[in-house]
């Protein structure tokens, strides 16, 4: 099933914002991880899907501002991890997403 056909799980129940992280990454990376630069926490780890689109909903405070890492790993080694500092999520409204 393609990654697109899955729908994002957003959470309606709180009715806050959230922010959506849209990747995509190459096919021969198998993992990603999302980590919050300013406290050095894995906040997502993930297996990569087939084709390599993710998407991922990700607290409000991300769509702030570039507080979030985002790491593309080969787990075979033989391509380096590439890294993408700074990166600010576009808003998601749980109300009136189509994700």
């Amino acid at each position: 099933m393609d990654s697109l056909a899955k729908p994002v799980s957003v959470d309606k129940t709180s009715g806050f914002k959230q922010s959506l992280l849209e990747l995509d990454a190459d096919p021969n990376a198998e993992r990603f991880m999302l980590i919050d630069r300013n406290t050095a926490k894995t906040i997502y780890h993930h297996l990569v899907p087939a084709g390599g689109l993710v998407r991922v909903a990700l607290p409000y405070k991300y769509a702030l501002a570039g507080d979030l890492l985002v790491v593309i790993i080969d787990d075979s080694g033989e391509f380096n991890a590439v890294c993408m500092d700074g990166v600010k999520l576009q808003e998601l409204d749980p109300f009136t997403a189509t994700v």
